[in-house]
């Protein structure tokens, strides 16, 4: 799950997934494999769709306390 900046309208929500795509992808497929060479050698639009579902969710809720730690990688 990834959150994105917050927008009124879902055609705008849509463009940011549109033209961030490659790097969303990119970074699925390094949570799964680090070496790129394995990785589709297409990583169009397409592609991210016939392998990922996108689901968009208006709310996100915290059930846990504390604070969200950010890991560096």
């Amino acid at each position: 799950m990834l959150l994105i900046p917050e927008y009124d309208r879902l055609e705008d929500t849509l463009k940011y997934i549109h033209t961030n795509y490659k790097i969303i992808f990119e970074m699925e497929l390094e949570s799964w494999y680090t070496v790129e060479e394995c990785w589709p050698e297409k990583r169009n639009l397409q592609v991210i769709k016939e392998w990922f579902d996108v689901e968009i969710h208006q709310m996100i809720i915290d059930t846990v306390d504390g604070f969200i730690e950010k890991e560096n990688m």
